[in-house]
Protein backbone atom coordinates (compact mmCIF):
# COMPACT_ATOMS: atom_id res chain seq x y z
CA UNK A 1 0.00 0.00 0.00
CA UNK A 2 1.81 3.01 -1.11
CA UNK A 3 1.69 6.21 1.33
CA UNK A 4 -0.86 8.43 -0.79
CA UNK A 5 -2.91 5.61 -0.23
CA UNK A 6 -2.46 4.94 2.99
CA UNK A 7 -3.22 9.07 3.30
CA UNK A 8 -6.44 8.98 1.05
CA UNK A 9 -7.63 6.11 3.62
CA UNK A 10 -7.34 7.89 6.79
CA UNK A 11 -8.80 11.08 5.40
CA UNK A 12 -12.14 9.31 4.00
CA UNK A 13 -11.93 7.28 7.69
CA UNK A 14 -11.50 11.15 9.28
CA UNK A 15 -14.42 12.91 7.44
CA UNK A 16 -16.63 9.79 8.08
CA UNK A 17 -15.69 10.19 12.07
CA UNK A 18 -16.49 14.02 11.87
CA UNK A 19 -19.95 12.77 11.12
CA UNK A 20 -20.04 10.29 13.73
CA UNK A 21 -19.29 13.02 16.88
CA UNK A 22 -22.17 13.59 19.10
CA UNK A 23 -22.51 16.06 21.59
CA UNK A 24 -22.08 14.62 25.22
CA UNK A 25 -18.71 14.00 26.82
CA UNK A 26 -15.79 16.07 26.04
CA UNK A 27 -14.18 14.31 22.87
CA UNK A 28 -11.25 12.28 23.94
CA UNK A 29 -7.81 13.96 23.53
CA UNK A 30 -5.72 12.53 20.56
CA UNK A 31 -3.53 9.87 21.60
CA UNK A 32 0.35 10.15 21.74
CA UNK A 33 1.04 6.14 21.69
CA UNK A 34 -0.71 3.28 20.75
CA UNK A 35 -0.76 0.17 22.55
CA UNK A 36 -1.45 -3.33 20.65
CA UNK A 37 -2.50 -5.73 22.83
CA UNK A 38 -2.84 -9.46 21.97
CA UNK A 39 -3.97 -12.22 23.96
CA UNK A 40 -2.53 -15.70 22.84
CA UNK A 41 -3.33 -19.51 23.44
CA UNK A 42 -1.11 -21.67 21.96
CA UNK A 43 -0.92 -19.44 18.78
CA UNK A 44 2.78 -20.65 17.60
CA UNK A 45 1.33 -21.32 14.02
CA UNK A 46 -0.20 -18.02 13.83
CA UNK A 47 1.91 -15.36 16.22
CA UNK A 48 4.47 -14.83 13.57
CA UNK A 49 2.50 -13.70 10.99
CA UNK A 50 0.31 -11.94 13.67
CA UNK A 51 2.98 -9.93 14.81
CA UNK A 52 4.54 -9.20 11.05
CA UNK A 53 1.27 -7.43 9.81
CA UNK A 54 1.35 -5.58 13.47
CA UNK A 55 4.84 -4.34 12.55
CA UNK A 56 3.70 -3.43 8.86
CA UNK A 57 0.97 -1.77 10.50
CA UNK A 58 2.78 0.54 13.02
CA UNK A 59 5.02 2.01 9.68
CA UNK A 60 2.08 3.90 9.37
CA UNK A 61 0.65 4.79 11.97
CA UNK A 62 1.32 8.22 11.59
CA UNK A 63 4.76 8.63 13.56
CA UNK A 64 3.34 7.59 17.18
CA UNK A 65 5.30 5.21 19.28
CA UNK A 66 3.66 1.86 19.10
CA UNK A 67 3.90 -1.22 21.70
CA UNK A 68 2.83 -4.73 21.29
CA UNK A 69 2.15 -6.87 24.02
CA UNK A 70 1.27 -10.51 23.69
CA UNK A 71 0.01 -11.98 26.43
CA UNK A 72 0.73 -15.90 26.35
CA UNK A 73 -1.92 -17.75 28.83
CA UNK A 74 -0.94 -20.76 29.89
CA UNK A 75 0.57 -21.80 26.36
CA UNK A 76 2.63 -24.70 25.67
CA UNK A 77 3.76 -24.95 22.72
CA UNK A 78 6.47 -21.96 23.17
CA UNK A 79 3.92 -19.09 21.97
CA UNK A 80 5.78 -17.12 24.28
CA UNK A 81 9.23 -17.98 23.19
CA UNK A 82 8.51 -17.40 19.65
CA UNK A 83 6.99 -14.29 20.07
CA UNK A 84 9.88 -12.78 22.25
CA UNK A 85 12.11 -13.96 19.16
CA UNK A 86 10.64 -12.05 16.81
CA UNK A 87 12.60 -8.49 15.75
CA UNK A 88 9.95 -5.68 14.79
CA UNK A 89 11.46 -2.96 12.43
CA UNK A 90 9.13 -0.08 13.34
CA UNK A 91 7.24 -0.94 16.95
CA UNK A 92 8.35 -2.46 20.10
CA UNK A 93 7.22 -5.92 20.86
CA UNK A 94 7.06 -7.23 24.51
CA UNK A 95 5.73 -11.15 26.05
CA UNK A 96 4.40 -11.64 29.05
CA UNK A 97 3.30 -15.06 30.14
CA UNK A 98 0.66 -15.81 32.66
CA UNK A 99 -2.27 -18.24 33.80
CA UNK A 100 -5.64 -15.67 33.75
CA UNK A 101 -7.42 -18.64 32.49
CA UNK A 102 -9.61 -16.63 30.00
CA UNK A 103 -9.14 -14.16 26.67
CA UNK A 104 -10.25 -11.51 28.23
CA UNK A 105 -8.04 -11.59 31.33
CA UNK A 106 -5.21 -12.43 28.97
CA UNK A 107 -6.35 -8.94 27.50
CA UNK A 108 -6.34 -7.02 30.29
CA UNK A 109 -2.97 -7.71 31.77
CA UNK A 110 -1.29 -7.17 28.28
CA UNK A 111 -3.33 -3.73 28.24
CA UNK A 112 -2.26 -3.29 31.98
CA UNK A 113 1.52 -3.54 30.90
CA UNK A 114 1.37 -1.61 28.30
CA UNK A 115 -0.09 1.16 29.88
CA UNK A 116 2.06 0.79 32.82
CA UNK A 117 5.36 1.11 30.40
CA UNK A 118 3.24 4.02 28.65
CA UNK A 119 3.29 6.57 31.39
CA UNK A 120 1.79 9.62 31.28
CA UNK A 121 0.55 9.09 27.65
CA UNK A 122 -2.69 9.47 26.22
CA UNK A 123 -3.08 5.84 24.79
CA UNK A 124 -5.41 3.91 21.99
CA UNK A 125 -5.68 0.44 22.95
CA UNK A 126 -5.65 -1.81 19.66
CA UNK A 127 -7.02 -5.28 20.31
CA UNK A 128 -6.97 -8.11 18.22
CA UNK A 129 -5.75 -11.65 18.63
CA UNK A 130 -2.89 -14.17 17.82
CA UNK A 131 -4.36 -15.95 15.02
CA UNK A 132 -5.46 -13.03 13.19
CA UNK A 133 -3.11 -10.53 10.22
CA UNK A 134 -4.21 -7.00 10.11
CA UNK A 135 -3.85 -4.77 7.19
CA UNK A 136 -1.13 -2.05 6.40
CA UNK A 137 -3.79 1.20 7.43
CA UNK A 138 -5.29 -1.05 10.35
CA UNK A 139 -3.59 1.58 13.06
CA UNK A 140 -3.94 4.77 10.70
CA UNK A 141 -7.68 3.75 10.64
CA UNK A 142 -7.97 4.13 13.67
CA UNK A 143 -5.79 6.56 14.50
CA UNK A 144 -7.77 8.90 11.97
CA UNK A 145 -11.16 7.92 14.27
CA UNK A 146 -9.43 9.18 17.03
CA UNK A 147 -8.07 11.79 16.08
CA UNK A 148 -11.68 13.32 15.81
CA UNK A 149 -12.38 12.30 19.92
CA UNK A 150 -13.85 9.17 19.66
CA UNK A 151 -13.74 6.97 22.49
CA UNK A 152 -13.68 3.51 20.70
CA UNK A 153 -14.73 2.03 17.34
CA UNK A 154 -15.16 -0.88 16.33
CA UNK A 155 -14.53 -2.64 12.88
CA UNK A 156 -15.20 -5.99 11.19
CA UNK A 157 -13.78 -9.31 10.41
CA UNK A 158 -13.20 -11.40 7.16
CA UNK A 159 -12.11 -15.03 7.00
CA UNK A 160 -8.33 -15.69 6.14
CA UNK A 161 -7.90 -16.70 1.92
CA UNK A 162 -7.36 -20.29 2.63
CA UNK A 163 -10.83 -21.21 4.49
CA UNK A 164 -12.90 -23.29 2.57
CA UNK A 165 -14.66 -21.80 -0.07
CA UNK A 166 -17.82 -23.34 1.18
CA UNK A 167 -18.11 -21.99 4.37
CA UNK A 168 -16.13 -18.65 2.90
CA UNK A 169 -19.54 -18.02 0.95
CA UNK A 170 -21.98 -19.02 3.92
CA UNK A 171 -20.37 -16.60 6.36
CA UNK A 172 -20.60 -13.63 4.04
CA UNK A 173 -23.87 -14.30 3.55
CA UNK A 174 -24.24 -14.47 7.20
CA UNK A 175 -22.03 -10.97 8.19
CA UNK A 176 -23.45 -9.10 5.47
CA UNK A 177 -27.23 -9.93 6.52
CA UNK A 178 -25.95 -8.66 9.91
CA UNK A 179 -24.39 -5.94 8.92
CA UNK A 180 -26.62 -2.86 9.29
CA UNK A 181 -26.88 -3.88 13.03
CA UNK A 182 -22.98 -3.11 13.20
CA UNK A 183 -20.26 -5.68 15.23
CA UNK A 184 -18.65 -5.79 17.87
CA UNK A 185 -15.36 -7.79 17.68
CA UNK A 186 -12.65 -7.75 20.43
CA UNK A 187 -10.44 -9.36 17.27
CA UNK A 188 -10.73 -5.84 15.71
CA UNK A 189 -11.75 -3.22 18.35
CA UNK A 190 -9.70 0.19 19.73
CA UNK A 191 -10.32 2.41 22.86
CA UNK A 192 -9.27 5.19 24.53
CA UNK A 193 -7.67 4.43 27.45
CA UNK A 194 -9.03 6.98 29.37
CA UNK A 195 -12.75 5.79 28.40
CA UNK A 196 -11.35 2.18 28.96
CA UNK A 197 -10.14 2.90 32.50
CA UNK A 198 -13.77 5.27 33.69
CA UNK A 199 -15.85 2.15 32.60
CA UNK A 200 -13.54 -0.94 33.98
CA UNK A 201 -11.40 -2.03 30.87
CA UNK A 202 -11.91 -5.89 30.08
CA UNK A 203 -13.49 -8.48 32.85
CA UNK A 204 -10.90 -10.80 33.88
CA UNK A 205 -14.28 -12.88 35.19
CA UNK A 206 -16.09 -12.91 31.89
CA UNK A 207 -15.27 -16.11 29.95
CA UNK A 208 -17.22 -15.61 26.84
CA UNK A 209 -18.76 -12.03 24.93
CA UNK A 210 -16.15 -9.37 26.89
CA UNK A 211 -16.35 -7.21 23.65
CA UNK A 212 -20.17 -6.53 24.23
CA UNK A 213 -19.79 -6.29 27.67
CA UNK A 214 -17.02 -3.73 27.14
CA UNK A 215 -18.84 -1.89 24.73
CA UNK A 216 -22.11 -1.50 26.54
CA UNK A 217 -20.62 0.01 29.34
CA UNK A 218 -19.10 2.31 26.97
CA UNK A 219 -22.73 3.36 25.69
CA UNK A 220 -23.96 3.22 29.39
CA UNK A 221 -21.32 6.01 30.76
CA UNK A 222 -21.80 7.86 27.46
CA UNK A 223 -18.53 7.53 25.07
CA UNK A 224 -18.79 7.99 21.66
CA UNK A 225 -18.14 4.32 20.18
CA UNK A 226 -18.38 3.90 16.33
CA UNK A 227 -18.81 1.33 13.64
CA UNK A 228 -16.60 1.64 11.48
CA UNK A 229 -16.90 -1.32 8.29
CA UNK A 230 -13.62 0.22 6.49
CA UNK A 231 -11.75 -1.39 9.38
CA UNK A 232 -11.40 -5.14 9.23
CA UNK A 233 -9.13 -7.92 10.14
CA UNK A 234 -8.22 -11.20 8.53
CA UNK A 235 -9.04 -14.12 11.27
CA UNK A 236 -8.56 -17.47 11.15
CA UNK A 237 -11.43 -20.29 9.90
CA UNK A 238 -10.75 -22.60 12.69
CA UNK A 239 -13.71 -24.60 13.74
CA UNK A 240 -12.53 -25.43 17.23
CA UNK A 241 -11.26 -22.20 18.87
CA UNK A 242 -9.88 -21.63 22.34
CA UNK A 243 -13.31 -20.68 23.93
CA UNK A 244 -16.55 -22.85 23.97
CA UNK A 245 -19.12 -20.98 21.79
CA UNK A 246 -16.70 -18.36 20.61
CA UNK A 247 -16.38 -17.26 17.01
CA UNK A 248 -14.91 -21.00 16.09
CA UNK A 249 -17.83 -21.95 17.25
CA UNK A 250 -19.96 -20.02 14.39
CA UNK A 251 -17.54 -21.32 11.92
CA UNK A 252 -18.36 -25.05 13.10
CA UNK A 253 -21.64 -24.49 12.45
CA UNK A 254 -21.60 -22.74 9.15
CA UNK A 255 -19.61 -26.25 8.35
CA UNK A 256 -21.62 -28.29 9.23
CA UNK A 257 -24.26 -26.66 7.36
CA UNK A 258 -25.70 -28.85 3.88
Amino acid sequence: MTRDHRHRSTVITRRRAARLVTAGRQPMRPPGAVLVAVPARDEAEHIIACLRTIDDAAAAACDVPVHVVVAADRCGDGTGELAASFVPTHCRVSVIEGRWRSVSGARAAAVATGRAAAGGADVWIANTDADCRVPADWLAVQLGVAAQGVAAVAGTVRLAEDAPIDVAARFRRMYVTKAGQGHVHAANLGIHAEAYEAVGGWSPSTSLGEEHHLWRRLRRHGFHAAHEPGLWVYTSHRTHGRATGGFASVLRRLAETA
